[in-house]
């Protein structure tokens, strides 16, 4: 069968996480960092099969939108909301293909009912957009969320279909 690509900054914590569940979860899996080089940060973290280096957020975010076909936000900082919005403001535009836009955690609560509140109701965004967030609590709900996704990715490339994907465990 098929695996499922991961593709993080390729940092500590969560994206290192992640990676390493892209690793163990399945052979047929890889895990993909796209390192920023900042005078703060350490290289990356040790369980990536692809890694790219880039010196400008700019090159780093369009990295990500070509090749990821679906986002899942974790909890982060100014840099994840970055890629958050970026990636949300070009399915906005048409600039690039819709795909799931997950994010994962109550955190998230706060932004997208200020987003409710002030942008959309005085019709500075579009309900469409709005609604094109996917907000969920757990790694099962954002699981079941990328099935059909990653059922349609496989038939419309022609490849094998995929064992079902399933949550790794704790």
């Amino acid at each position: 069968t098929k695996g499922v690509d991961i593709v993080t900054g390729g940092g500590p914590g969560l994206m290192e996480a992640a990676n390493l569940g892209a690793k163990e979860g399945s052979n047929n899996s890889r895990s993909f960092g796209l390192h920023i080089e900042l005078p703060f940060e350490t290289d990356t973290n040790l369980h990536l099969d692809v890694k790219y280096h880039h010196r400008r957020f700019s090159s780093r975010l369009d990295e990500f939108m070509r090749i990821s076909h679906a986002v899942v936000v974790t909890p982060g900082g100014i840099g994840t909301l970055l890629e958050l919005f970026y990636t949300w403001q070009l399915m906005q535009v048409n600039h690039i293909p819709q795909r799931p836009l997950i994010l994962l955690g109550s955190m998230w609560e706060p932004l997208l009912k200020w987003m409710e509140d002030y942008p959309l109701k005085r019709s500075l965004m579009d309900q469409k957009d709005f609604n094109s967030i996917i907000l969920v609590r757990s790694v099962d709900e954002v699981v079941e969320k990328l099935q059909p996704h990653i059922e349609e990715f496989y038939i419309k490339h022609g490849l094998e279909n995929p064992a079902p994907f399933v949550a790794p465990t704790p």
